[in-house]
């Protein structure tokens, strides 16, 4: 790696570390099943409607930044076709039958979506009709 190439990634380190730093709490982040992540994590944000946080490779002198979005807890796209698995935190599991989205049944109901509460997240176990 040349030296302007090392002073780049020291220099984005800093700075994701300085500005954008993880706060104290580093378990927020982990959701979905996730134990840690594979590489350092210098930076996140988000929690169960998205998560994007960024790792170093201090090997191989590189910064991995990832963007994953859920909606109705699980995530529409296939990310183990993009993302890399050990770029994945440790265990993560966002597919649509994970067991965070089984915690919950979406109802359909329409007043709520039309009075602009959208639909309403019940616990399979409730007895609400």
């Amino acid at each position: 790696m040349g030296a302007k190439s090392e002073e780049a990634y020291e220099k984005e380190k800093t700075r994701l570390v300085s500005y954008c730093g993880i706060p104290s709490r580093e378990e927020q982040y982990l959701v979905y099943g996730t134990d840690g992540f594979y590489y350092p994590l210098l930076s996140a944000a988000g929690q169960y409607r998205g998560i994007l946080y960024a790792l170093t490779d201090e090997e191989e002198r590189r910064i991995m930044y990832v963007n994953i979005s859920f909606c109705n807890f699980y995530c529409e796209i296939a990310y183990e076709d993009i993302i890399p698995a050990d770029v994945l935190p440790v265990g993560f599991d966002a597919h649509k039958d994970n067991p965070s989205r089984r915690k919950f049944e979406v109802t359909d109901d329409m007043e709520s979506a039309f009075s602009g509460g959208g639909p309403k997240l019940l616990p399979q176990d409730s007895s609400n009709p």
